[in-house]
């Protein structure tokens, strides 16, 4: 998550800006050629994600209608404070799933999102401090994989 709030994640634009490659363009597999990969477009916008980060924010937006990508990128919006820790886990779990995915050269898979939310969830549960955060953990799983894609 620090790298991400403070930009330094390796993207193509980050890497064209400080001259170490050469097209700022997504090279992601299932993504069109001619698409900046910022940040945006690297855990949101990007085909190649698998609609995995569109879901993720959709996910979000039940209890945070006004949440932007560009808002959720820098953890800027108001919950209560009891929502908190686990919308930032929801996120930073699906982020760096997309993430690990795309420096590995896949796509990422909402089965995989899934399974590291699942394990998350069972370490609160172990150290029986996290009650609200895992119902909302739970919640937002399930808005997460509320669907009827076959992909799933």
């Amino acid at each position: 998550m620090f790298k991400l709030l403070h930009q330094l994640l390796a993207t193509q634009e980050r890497l064209s800006r400080i001259n170490q490659a050469t097209s700022n363009a997504c090279k992601a597999p299932g993504c069109s050629e001619d698409q900046l990969e910022d940040l945006a477009h690297a855990l949101y916008h990007c085909n190649g994600n698998n609609g995995i980060g569109i879901r993720c924010i959709d996910a979000v937006k039940t209890f945070i209608p006004n949440i932007s990508i560009e808002k959720a990128l820098l953890l800027q919006f108001e919950v209560e404070i009891n929502m908190e820790l686990a919308i930032i886990c929801f996120l930073a779990i699906a982020w760096m799933n997309i993430w690990r995915s795309r420096v590995d050269g896949k796509r990422p898979l909402l089965s995989s999102v899934k399974g590291e939310m699942e394990s998350q969830i069972l370490l609160w549960r172990t150290a029986h401090s996290y009650d609200n955060d895992i119902l909302f953990l739970e919640l937002l799983m399930d808005s997460l994989c509320n669907t009827n894609d076959p992909t799933y």
